[in-house]
């Protein structure tokens, strides 16, 4: 039978004297809440029963199923029809079934002609910085370029006053080693080139999120594959460049003299206060900007670029504020001798004296106006590269690592959990003759002429359970006995003739009790 199911049906018992613990069916009050047809599950005070038959207000029923007792119910008492897990897992067998073999999966699909170019959304805040991978070694410098002819120096102004420079702090340890680099992924066909249009207007920029906190330096990862390149957006027309200004000519270069021994470097000393700033002056007003095109149109040939127009030319820079007071400087080195004059090249460079102790900054002075720029001087020859310094210390090795604390202690074990009903295999060779059962199987019979089963004995098989059901309308008779005279709830036998019926059978040690 179907399980069947309905919502909120309850009613009482209506038999005069209620119902005894062996009664096989019930009349209530009112069934017409309730399915018209078995099967479905009925709970009256804390028995669960198996209502396998309607016939007007009377059900007929299988007692104490699911673990419940069969016991006596007084007239009056609520019948309410329930959802059980019993009646879930025949829902299961009856609805579900057995799921079928997976077909075979279809052939792909032709891809789709690829989209066009959406509209670009406005950029995101920028996210946290991401953890630094480990600096890549250094490759090998390529060869110097020819150097251009250096243009005559013009003279150098006035020097200020040096204070003195603070002591070179140590070099820290690198990273480890840099990972291999992974293979470049395969580059996509690049799509054909659109034609120009016109520029639309530059929309304005969002406000720049916070930067994140720096992570840790974490191992460079491996390229991923390089994606297909879209179809290249149209090119707004180029826009003409403003006239460029004259360039001034460049001083005249003074002759160097050679660099004298330096001086002790002595302490740094306190940074003065920062002098107020020059106001800044009036920017230029901006140009119109030119109106956004209309809807792109059909793409075609690119037009020639016109010519470059001159540069425009410098603003004046306004008067230099008055500049700090200088720190204390360190004492001086010796002046080396000085080269003798000419135009000749330039000669070797001194090795670089102590340098002497900075003295304290003073306060900056307001910026005044920056003055015009002087005509660039034609570059002259450059001189020929002085020797390389030595190398710097050799980088430190990396700290020791810590040792691994202990682990910790395993908490104790949780208590074992209670055991569950013992598990009734279905043997699924339906019996129509007599036939010996054994523990742990559920017996499927269909009882076309009336026969015996006999249950094992009991002895020793306390709590094992044995389970039957008629699968066919059938009302025959079914015995079930147990070996060895060996009581059924009392009784020598038991016999079943109800269709659809079902039964469990438990030991007890020394015989058996029925639960369903």
């Amino acid at each position: 039978m179907t399980e069947q199911f309905i919502n909120a049906a309850q009613t009482t018992i209506d038999q005069s004297g209620g119902i005894t613990a062996f009664d096989s069916s019930v009349t209530v009050k009112d069934a017409s809440l309730f399915p018209i047809v078995a099967q479905f599950r009925i709970l009256i005070d804390d028995e669960l029963m198996l209502v396998t038959g309607v016939a007007g207000n009377i059900f007929n029923i299988t007692r104490g199923i699911e673990g419940t007792t069969p016991a006596e119910h007084a007239h009056g008492t609520p019948v309410t029809h329930v959802l059980t897990a019993g009646g879930l897992s025949q829902w299961a067998i009856d609805i579900i079934g057995l799921t079928g073999p997976q077909g075979a999966t279809g052939a792909p699909g032709a891809p789709g002609p690829q989209g066009a170019t959406g509209v670009q959304g406005p950029t995101g805040p920028t996210g946290p910085q991401g953890l630094q991978g480990y600096q890549g070694t250094t490759g090998p410098q390529g060869p110097q370029g020819a150097t251009g002819i250096q243009g005559i120096q013009g003279s150098p102004g006035v020097t200020g006053v040096t204070g003195p420079t603070g002591p070179l702090g140590p070099t820290g340890p690198s990273g480890g080693p840099v990972g291999p680099q992974g293979s470049p992924g395969v580059t996509g066909a690049t799509g054909p080139q659109g034609s120009p249009g016109a520029t639309g207007p530059t929309g304005s920029q969002g406000i720049q999120g916070s930067p994140g906190v720096q992570g840790l330096i974490g191992p460079p990862g491996p390229p991923g594959p390089a994606g297909s390149q879209g179809a290249t957006g149209v090119q707004g027309p180029t826009g003409p460049t403003g006239p460029e200004g004259p360039t001034g000519p460049q001083g005249i270069q003074g002759i160097q003299g050679t660099p004298g021994v330096t001086g002790i470097q002595g302490a740094i000393g306190p940074t003065g206060y920062t002098g107020p700033q020059g106001a800044t002056g009036p920017t230029g007003p901006e140009g119109p900007t030119g109106p956004s095109g209309g809807p792109i149109g059909p793409t075609g040939p690119q037009g020639v670029t016109g010519p470059t127009g001159p540069e425009g030319s410098t603003g004046p820079t306004g008067p230099a504020g008055p500049q700090g007071t200088a720190g204390l400087q360190g004492p001086t080195g010796a002046i080396g001798p000085t080269g003798g004059l000419g135009t000749g090249a330039t000669g070797p460079q001194g090795s670089p004296g102590v340098t002497g102790a900075t003295g304290p900054t003073g306060p900056q002075g307001s910026p005044g106006v920056t003055g015009p720029q002087g005509v660039q001087g034609s570059p002259g020859v450059t001189g020929a590269t002085g020797p390389t310094g030595p190398a710097g210390a050799p980088q430190g090795s990396p700290g020791v690592t810590g040792a691994i604390g202990p682990q910790g202690v395993t908490g104790a074990t949780g208590p074992a959990g209670p055991q569950g009903q013992p598990y009734l295999q279905i043997n699924q060779d339906i019996k129509t003759a007599s036939y010996v059962a054994t523990y742990g199987e559920m017996i499927l019979y269909n009882p076309v002429a009336s026969f015996s089963i006999i249950l094992p004995t009991p002895l020793g098989y306390l709590g094992q359970e044995i389970g039957m059901k008629n699968v066919t309308d059938s009302v025959n008779k079914l015995r079930v006995a147990a070996t060895g005279g060996a009581q059924i709830d009392g009784s020598a036998y038991e016999e079943l003739a109800s269709a659809r019926t079902s039964r469990i059978y438990k030991s007890i040690g020394t015989g058996y009790i029925v639960i369903l």
